[in-house]
């Protein structure tokens, strides 16, 4: 890191310094053009906001944990037997990977053998388009 970089980044007060990571999941999600204007609008309301404004964020829906027990968990619970999911493929692949040890084991190598013979466009003919436009609009206004 050259040390005029090193030099500006201290002298930053703390309330100043924003960290954004952005990962390949990030990038593939697609943004809707409503939730790009909201965000233009909260960063509009932020640059007009008086200076010592404080700005909190706070969830539109509270994280909830722990959800109602099933009938699922308690049959697990009296019993030590895990029933799968049979909602759709993904679900009960998903839930056989915690209930199966050579599940856990196998899945993976059938998963890999997947992507080496699946066509080359597979990936993005599944991303919609303008998606990636979209995604760094969004960082653009963050």
């Amino acid at each position: 890191m050259p040390r005029v970089w090193r030099r500006s980044f201290r002298s930053c007060p703390p309330a100043n310094r924003v960290i954004v990571f952005v990962t390949w999941n990030d990038l593939h999600s697609f943004q809707s053009p409503g939730g790009i204007a909201h965000a233009a609008s909260w960063a509009e309301a932020l640059e007009s906001a008086d200076p010592g404004g404080r700005f909190v964020a706070m969830p539109v829906e509270p994280i909830r944990y722990l959800n109602d027990q099933t009938w699922r968990y308690r049959f697990f619970r009296r019993t030590g037997v895990f029933v799968p999911r049979f909602d759709d493929a993904k679900t009960f692949v998903d839930s056989m990977l915690f209930s199966s040890a050579l599940f856990n084991v196998a899945y993976p190598r059938i998963r890999e053998l997947n992507y080496r013979f699946r066509s080359s466009g597979a990936l993005f003919a599944k991303i919609p388009d303008g998606t990636f436009e979209s995604n760094f609009r969004m960082l653009q206004i963050m």
